[in-house]
């Protein structure tokens, strides 16, 4: 009796049967049952083959008659499942799926092994299989496992994605929401009714109340402070010399001004900075902005009537009334966020140049900035003429009162 097959005995394969065996005693009268049947038995017996030969047959190492019993099985597959003439999609379809596929269906497998292989190659066929068959199990519950984990990554990492989108979606929403608050606040400009009593700015969304007065000097006090920052030495841990700064040193200026009004009435004006180029006698006009729920505000300017000479706080005013970097700021910011979404939407990676259309608006917007802030700092010189002519008239009846005189007997 012949011994059991294995990887190093081949004669398993001369055992078994020619191709026109097989083909003969699986044929049916219909052809198309022929033709599933004889290919099925033929797959089956390639299969145990490739199964005996284990992983020689992946590496090409035929022995004996495998090769040659190999090959005259698949070819018999070939011929039956290949694409023939008048064949329709359906037709080689039934032959290698669904009910025409013998090959999977484990009672015709083991029926066409059971008939051709010997007892001894049977059992060794059936260990083989078993052993394949668990080996599949295994990995296919790996791979499902493998997978199940994937997808739970997968799924992990679009929810993290969709929270990110979610919050970048606000964020732009949010920055160009803020962007076009800061611009329809920026750009209308200002208005001032110089006519209502006491006179009112209107600028940037907010409504400040423009004070005056108006008088003579009755006594200036000048301060000037000087400040010493000293410079700082580093060392580090073990007493060694790393940097240090070099100090530096600034000026204060302090101007109080007791200023007599046309009613004679004395008032303190603390000035700060200022350094009000006026003396005794002079008359002193002032114009300060209280915002809409404070007490308290800045001088914007200052004039002394006595010389014609006038001082501004433009850097104030254009606060006041002008567009502020952080309007720029925002506006170059959107116009990245949106280069970056125009990139995403065609399908375009962003780079250096959405960037630099970002900083050209913020250049271009900086310079603009300095521009209009200029203009509206020179155009509300202009509008607080009147208001100006109403201080200088109350500066001169404060002179009069402050000689003696009044305007009768000013009059000849």
């Amino acid at each position: 009796m012949p011994g059991p097959a294995s990887a190093q005995n081949a004669s398993y394969a001369a055992r078994m049967p020619d191709v026109q065996r097989v083909v003969a005693d699986y044929t049916a009268p219909d052809p198309t049952d022929a033709r599933i049947r004889e290919a099925a038995a033929c797959h089956v017996m390639s299969d145990a083959v490739e199964l005996f030969m284990g992983a020689r047959y992946f590496r090409g190492e035929f022995r004996g008659e495998e090769k040659a019993r190999r090959d005259a099985y698949a070819s018999c597959v070939g011929n039956r499942v290949g694409t023939r003439t008048g064949d329709t999609r359906a037709m080689r379809r039934k032959i290698t799926s669904g009910e025409g596929d013998l090959r999977r269906n484990p009672q015709f497998v083991a029926e066409v092994t059971s008939r051709y292989l010997a007892p001894g190659d049977l059992q060794t066929y059936r260990r083989l299989s078993a052993q394949a068959e668990s080996r599949d199990a295994a990995a296919t519950a790996r791979a499902r496992a493998d997978t199940a984990q994937q997808n739970a990554f997968l799924q992990a990492r679009r929810q993290k994605s969709q929270a990110t989108l979610a919050a970048l979606g606000a964020a732009v929403i949010g920055t160009l929401a803020l962007t076009a608050w800061l611009l329809s606040r920026n750009l209308p400009g200002f208005r001032i009714d110089a006519e209502s009593t006491p006179p009112v700015l209107k600028a940037r969304g907010r409504t400040y109340t423009l004070h005056t007065r108006g008088g003579v000097i009755a006594q200036l006090d000048k301060q000037h402070r000087t400040h010493h920052v000293p410079g700082s030495t580093t060392y580090d841990g073990q007493g060694r010399y790393v940097s240090s700064t070099s100090g530096y040193s600034y000026t204060t200026t302090k101007d109080t001004v007791f200023l007599l009004d046309k009613d004679g009435a004395e008032h303190a004006m603390k000035l700060e900075n200022w350094d009000v180029t006026a003396r005794g006698g002079h008359m002193l006009g002032a114009l300060w902005a209280i915002a809409k729920g404070k007490e308290y505000g800045s001088y914007l300017m200052v004039w002394n009537f006595s010389i014609d000479r006038v001082q501004t706080d433009t850097h104030l005013i254009g606060r006041i009334v002008g567009v502020t970097a952080k309007t720029v700021v925002f506006a170059a910011l959107s116009t990245l966020i949106l280069a970056i979404g125009w990139d995403i939407v065609t399908q375009h990676l962003f780079g250096p140049r959405d960037f630099l259309l970002a900083f050209i608006v913020l250049v271009a917007g900086l310079v603009a900035r300095r521009l209009i802030n200029g203009s509206r700092v020179k155009r509300f010189q202009r509008e607080v003429a009147p208001i100006r002519d109403r201080i200088k008239a109350d500066a001169e009846v404060a002179l009069l009162r402050a000689n003696g005189l009044t305007e009768a007997t000013e009059q000849p």
